[in-house]
């Protein structure tokens, strides 16, 4: 034998043994009870993580067309195409010029609303319009950047001018252009496949104060089906979001499981924990906060990775993705932010028992908090077409049942109290599904209230299946 093949198997022998030993080390460290996982001993290359595209995560949850005789019509499905509209038209206004942002007062924006033919996108919570701005490819550094907007309303009272309404605070707006747009002619274009429903104010239906708008009659063809959690039949989903989450330090995490099967793993003493549920609830905390001065963006994206390095998103049957359904940030420069995002089904978002399927916190930059409950259906059903629950009537016979929840059950009141009570606190009624602990797809009413609370009735009945408070 020449030197030169002794010289390879001696170098053979020696990779053999150095690798060898790493994976002994390994065996000795490894946490009782963990599986054992090459992969991570000898990282062969995993594929980089995709950050899931963010321009078509928000949607409105309705578009309100006013025919300016104070009644209006409610669209609630195909509002991507609205959307897409309102985009190009503020793009438009955008290249004109921007001369001016002034306050307005409810009255002003109520007029222009009522009066006139508008079109309203209200996306049930608020974020920057800059965020909007960016989806549409037009630049917005200024005042206007900075607002937190829930509503974008055109009118035709003013040609020149884009009004915007932040529901919480709440507050008014009007951003006013150098050129004009017919902007009603566009949207009185718009092709939709779906006859969109009846609406009017919630006073002149209810009799109270309240000017929140309210469908005065819908009908539908959703019917329930059976779903399954996304864990369903996939045994080794929760360790992979485990070792996804941890890193290179899952191998000195603690992996802690009950008598039901439900699996905790921690790192430390708790600085960071994952909790996988059996029924496919997961859940992510960390105390490590981050000190970064990051915009609503960039912790947009760095929250999208985290969900698509951890699980991403199985798109199945009619499942349509994520859609962003809501948002909230507190702080000074560096600010801690909590974004929520729902699965949809035929247009219409899913809830679920914790309320929106995904949340995901973040602290100066960093992840400090993550829950994850979605679930898969190859293929929906639908049934025939059937009169839904008269909104009025769904609010009538649950308002003590609303009462006693917002009031935390510490209260009674008469049925009058309850009722005005209940109306009073509606902030916007809307179709949708509540997916329920028995694994079922509920089409239902979501009825929000001031307070972030969210209740789930039956579409054709009305009667409760569930509600949630708010996870902001």
């Amino acid at each position: 034998m020449d030197n030169k093949r002794v010289l390879q198997l001696k170098m053979t022998v020696l990779v053999v043994l150095f690798l060898g030993a790493i994976l002994l080390l390994y065996l000795l460290w490894m946490p009782e009870n963990a599986e054992l996982n090459i992969s991570r001993i000898f990282d062969f290359g995993r594929a980089p993580v995709q950050t899931m595209d963010h321009r078509g995560l928000l949607v409105p949850d309705s578009v309100n067309i006013s025919r300016g005789d104070g009644s209006f019509t409610l669209q609630v499905r195909e509002c991507e195409k609205s959307m897409e509209l309102a985009l190009s038209i503020l793009k438009e206004y955008y290249s004109y010029g921007f001369l001016q942002l002034e306050e307005i007062s409810r009255e002003q924006y109520l007029q222009a609303l009522d009066g006139f033919r508008s079109a309203e996108l209200d996306f049930g919570f608020s974020l920057p319009f800059g965020f909007i701005a960016e989806l549409g490819g037009f630049e917005e550094s200024g005042a206007a950047a900075e607002l937190l907007i829930s509503r974008i309303c055109f009118s035709s009272a003013a040609r020149d001018s884009v009004i915007l309404v932040d529901g919480q605070s709440p507050g008014f707006w009007r951003l006013v252009f150098s050129g004009p747009i017919d902007c009603m002619a566009r949207f009185s274009a718009l092709e939709l496949e779906d006859e969109p429903a009846l609406a009017w104010r919630a006073d002149s239906m209810l009799g109270l104060g309240n000017d929140e708008l309210l469908p005065l009659a819908m009908s539908s063809n959703a019917i329930g089906f059976e779903i399954r959690p996304e864990a369903y039949g996939d045994e080794y989903l929760a360790q992979d979001m485990a070792e996804d989450i941890f890193g290179d330090t899952f191998d000195f995490v603690r992996r802690i499981s009950d008598s039901f099967g439900n699996v905790t793993y921690m790192y430390g003493y708790g600085e960071k924990s994952f909790y996988a549920g059996i029924d496919g609830y997961f859940e992510y905390t960390s105390s490590a906060a981050g000190s970064e001065a990051t915009g609503f963006s960039e912790d947009l994206q760095r929250a999208l990775a985290f969900i698509e390095a951890c699980g991403g998103l199985k798109k199945t049957g009619e499942s349509t993705g994520l859609r962003l359904c809501g948002y909230s940030e507190s702080g000074g420069r560096v600010k801690d932010r909590t974004f929520l995002f729902t699965q949809s089904f035929g247009g219409r978002p899913v809830a679920v028992t914790e309320g929106a399927g995904l949340k995901v916190s973040l602290s100066g930059g960093s992840i400090t908090g993550f829950t994850r409950r979605l679930y898969r259906w190859m293929t929906g059903l639908y049934g025939d077409v059937l009169p839904c629950a008269e909104a009025s009537n769904v609010i009538a016979s649950n308002s003590n049942h609303i009462y006693n929840i917002l009031n935390n059950n510490t209260l009674a009141a008469a049925s009058s109290e309850a009722f005005e009570f209940a109306a009073g606190e509606t902030v916007s009624m809307l179709p949708g599904y509540f997916a329920d602990s028995m694994d079922q797809l509920n089409p239902c009413w979501i009825l929000r209230t001031k307070d972030g609370t969210a209740f789930y009735f039956d579409l054709y009945n009305g009667r409760p299946l569930g509600f949630c408070r708010s996870q902001l």
